[in-house]
């Protein structure tokens, strides 16, 4: 479920990812880390979900089926910008370049605003 790292951890009881209590971030960063976060949080609902109705597909309507799927569809736009962030971030390791990082904090979030507000009316659908 998710993927822990020294900063983040996914709490399976709770059902949402969480930030370490060790890690040490500013106010803001740990705001938008916070809200990030939650796109992670919805992600885990939403696979959740679709799996949750592929297992039971007996007895679905072609509707809802067609609904399921749509929802996977866009499971996979979302895992395509992860694709291009992970790329992003592997071009710039640690940002060690003498220019600006190309990913920060801020571009992130800037290009998880969408998937976060397509995720949260994704979840309401399912």
């Amino acid at each position: 479920h998710g993927v822990d790292s020294e900063s983040f951890r996914y709490d399976k009881a709770a059902g949402r990812f969480s930030v370490e209590p060790a890690c040490m971030l500013s106010r803001p960063a740990w705001d938008l880390v916070q809200r990030m976060l939650e796109l992670g949080n919805l992600h885990m609902q939403l696979c959740a979900a679709t799996n949750a109705a592929l297992e039971a597909k007996e007895g679905w309507s072609l509707l809802q089926q067609a609904l399921c799927e749509a929802l996977r569809d866009q499971l996979r736009e979302y895992y395509k910008v992860l694709v291009v962030l992970m790329a992003k971030a592997a071009d710039d390791p640690g940002g060690s370049s003498s220019s600006a990082p190309e990913l920060t904090l801020r571009r992130l979030w800037t290009w998880l605003q969408a998937p976060l507000d397509r995720m949260r009316l994704l979840v309401s659908l399912s």
